[in-house]
């Protein structure tokens, strides 16, 4: 997959279909001992990465959504994951393991969910780093773009997206 961000320069190269997904990036973590209070928010996070106890890992993806944000606790977050060089190549991502019970590692909820959810010894943050629209980009010479967007509405509004989740889910068990 490939991210092609919209913005004035790409706009002017192709157009972009309907949303067909919504997703929204947040973070999981080991679950701590008992008696060790576990990291829920960006903003603890933040804390305990720049306190030196804990790692964030992430893809390129989000390096520079973190220093461009305008709340400070996470531009200090991106910068200590650049600083530290704790940015992971996406096609070793996808499995990557947590290298100490201190570390965490960036993710889309919906895939967090899907290889964690039903995991006890990871906590998925209900905090949100941000949330962006899934779609298609196409040629401006593309023919059919109306044809595209009412089958990309009829399966988003079908619920279908939410169906392949669960099935796929059950591979992970």
């Amino acid at each position: 997959m490939t991210y092609l961000p919209l913005n004035e320069r790409n706009s002017k190269a192709v157009d972009f279909s309907i949303p067909y997904l919504v997703e929204e990036s947040t973070f999981i973590t080991p679950r701590p001992p008992t008696k060790v209070a576990p990291i829920r928010t960006f903003h603890e996070l933040s804390r305990a990465v720049q306190s030196g106890d804990h790692k964030l890992y992430t893809i390129e993806f989000y390096v520079p959504e973190l220093p461009a944000s305008e709340e400070d606790h996470l531009k200090a977050l991106g910068r200590m994951v650049v600083r530290k060089n704790w940015v992971v190549p996406e096609i070793k991502y996808v499995d990557i393991s947590f290298d100490t019970p201190n570390s965490s590692q960036t993710r889309t909820r919906n895939y967090a969910l899907l290889r964690f959810g039903h995991n006890e010894n990871i906590l998925i943050s209900e905090d949100t780093l941000s949330i962006f629209n899934v779609a298609f980009a196409y040629s401006k010479n593309f023919c059919c773009i109306s044809k595209l967007n009412s089958i990309l509405l009829k399966l988003r509004d079908s619920g279908l997206n939410r169906k392949l989740w669960q099935d796929a889910s059950f591979k992970f068990f």
